[in-house]
């Protein structure tokens, strides 16, 4: 006698085959998934890949006996961006069985995207920079988390916060989360590279009663993977040297903000000072990324009771930009009144 999930495996692609044979490219199980929707052996159906708009007439929400069922629709783009992973779920690709295939076409089309996806994972060039990703939503979560006050809002950004900060670590170890949220912290255990304290912080948020409980620990769960990531950063490798033009041309733009970081300091003026070196610090950051050379965190020595030490910082901050546009003899448009410019140009 065939089981439930035999009968509808056979009802799904009946109606593949009668109604939309050349309208879906692939029916795909996921057998490890959902739990109590399978048997290994044979399984049920878990999503389809439209190859024409009418397969999407296809898709179908039920319940039989207390369990619920989705055919639903995953276009070969989202499967591609899958294996990049800018879309979660990896396992979905890869734990994906075919149980229908239009050509074999399809078939190796839907193989290629796990090949990818698995090659980039032995990729650290790929799989590092995705791992900061995953961490950076955590902490842009994290800051959305901190101005709420309702507890199962809060709840459920910690729980997020958990999701993104597991899917760093799995790639900064170049694999991903074969369990999902049916085990995640057993997966995390058998990794070689693990956030200090992580499995501690992520199952006490699972326990936590409060809303300060849950901020705290959301602060000390992103903290300890950042400090993990900070530590594998890939050593650098030597490339070609960037053309800083562009830089030059931003530092004629913004040297007066130097000078009036100066002024203030040698004045007294806090607040103006405070105010200008703010905005060159940014702007600062925004061209190191830019041009790929070393940031200045010049504004740390601020201080409102003695702008001694701001002032150096910057102008060590200039001098070494400077500097560099020097070994690229990169000439600075500089003029020392206006008879000479006007002389010049």
């Amino acid at each position: 006698m065939k089981t439930q999930n035999e009968r509808l495996l056979e009802w799904a692609i009946n109606k593949i085959e009668t109604e939309y044979k050349n309208d879906v490219a692939l029916l795909i199980g996921d057998f490890g998934f959902l739990e109590g929707h399978s048997d290994k052996s044979t399984g049920c159906f878990d999503y389809f890949v439209p190859a024409t708009e009418k397969a999407l007439s296809l898709s179908k929400t039920f319940i039989i006996d207390g369990t619920g069922y989705d055919l639903y629709p995953r276009s070969w783009e989202r499967l591609e961006n899958m294996a990049k992973f800018d879309d979660n779920m990896p396992t979905i690709l890869l734990n994906g069985t075919i149980l229908y295939a239009r050509s074999d076409e399809d078939i190796e089309r839907f193989k290629e995207c796990q090949k990818k996806l698995l090659t980039n994972l032995k990729n650290p060039g790929f799989t590092y920079p995705k791992s900061l990703e995953k961490l950076s939503e955590a902490m842009q979560i994290y800051q959305t988390l901190m101005f709420e006050e309702n507890l199962g809002r809060i709840r459920m950004g910690a729980g997020y916060i958990s999701d993104y900060l597991a899917n760093s670590i799995a790639l900064l170890n170049g694999t991903y989360l074969k369990n999902d949220c049916f085990g995640v912290e057993n997966d995390i255990a058998e990794m070689s590279l693990i956030p200090e304290n992580f499995i501690s912080y992520y199952n006490a948020i699972i326990k936590a009663e409060t809303a300060n409980e849950l901020k705290n620990l959301s602060y000390m769960i992103i903290m300890s993977v950042r400090k993990l990531l900070d530590e594998r950063k890939p050593a650098g490798t030597a490339a070609e040297p960037k053309d800083l033009q562009g830089l030059a041309w931003w530092y004629e733009e913004l040297s007066h903000t130097w000078k009036n970081i100066y002024a203030a300091c040698d004045s007294g003026n806090t607040h103006f000072a405070f105010v200008r070196a703010c905005y060159l610090q940014g702007e600062l950051d925004i061209v190191a990324e830019e041009f790929g050379i070393p940031g200045y965190d010049f504004f740390s020595s601020f201080s409102a009771k003695n702008l001694t030490e701001l002032k150096k910082e910057a102008k060590k901050a200039e001098e070494h930009l400077l500097s560099l546009l020097k070994e690229q003899n990169i000439k600075i448009n500089k003029y020392n009144n206006v008879d000479e410019f006007l002389s010049t140009n």
